[in-house]
């Protein structure tokens, strides 16, 4: 923060005081309205590399230091890259790719049901069994036969017949970028390894994913939306 004559100017761009909002006719307070400070705020054309949009911001923040190196949000993103712009365009786009994650989960939904009405034209009794799947770094599903109950002819013939159902490959595919790009943007939990393309069969059990999620009707907008949680954790690093 810079002081100019009687202007506040930060990292180049000038801090412009808000005008105090006249209290409420009705207002009614415990405490003497005389003795209460009303935080001034400041507008600016961006603040940098906090944002490169127009910010409005107490008179406290304008002292604060922003860096490339800490988000200022406190959510344990890892620093911004050189192409990023800054902290609120990383932000926008963490919130895309989780909202789209979202998306994309209910569509490998959608199309694995399709696929198995697929698969029971051919073969009825095999469309009817519990199994699970993931990818791995060749984009190739791979089945998981957490029942136990796919014999050795079956679980050959289930394999093959997911890997040419192109629908499911893609969603599925279109999904797995999704996760590790968010885990991307987060750093090592705890000494923890992230999610990665190399790992993601060791890690990822599809049908694990589709009993614990549930859609989301609403767009997140607000800050606490980029912590991650205990359970997108288990997706996005390994756990030490």
């Amino acid at each position: 923060m810079e002081i100019k004559g009687t202007g506040v100017w930060v990292g180049g761009y000038q801090a412009v005081e808000e005008p105090l909002q006249p209290l409420p006719e009705n207002w009614s307070c415990p405490e003497d309205l005389a003795a209460m400070k009303r935080p001034r705020m400041y507008s600016l054309e961006a603040l940098w590399p906090k944002s490169c949009f127009p910010v409005t911001v107490s008179e406290d923040q304008l002292s604060e230091v922003y860096t490339r190196g800490t988000d200022p949000w406190g959510t344990h993103m890892v620093p911004l890259a050189e192409k990023e712009c800054c902290w609120t365009c990383r932000a926008f786009d963490t919130w895309n790719v989780r909202w789209n994650a979202e998306l994309e989960l209910e569509s490998v939904r959608s199309e694995l049901l399709a696929f198995r009405k697929t698969l029971s034209l051919s073969n009825p009794e095999l469309s009817k069994k519990e199994f699970s799947f993931t990818l791995d770094k060749e984009t190739r599903l791979h089945i998981i036969d957490f029942k136990e109950t796919l014999t050795s002819q079956e679980k050959p013939q289930l394999l093959e017949a997911i890997n040419l159902f192109e629908p499911l490959v893609s969603a599925i595919n279109r999904h797995a970028n999704s996760l590790v790009t968010l885990a991307s943007y987060y750093k090592d939990k705890d000494g923890a390894g992230k999610l990665t393309k190399e790992n993601f069969r060791a890690l990822i059990n599809y049908q694990e994913l589709l009993s614990s999620s549930k859609k989301k009707n609403t767009y997140p907008s607000t800050a606490d939306s980029l912590a991650v949680t205990p359970s997108q954790q288990k997706l996005i690093s390994i756990n030490a």
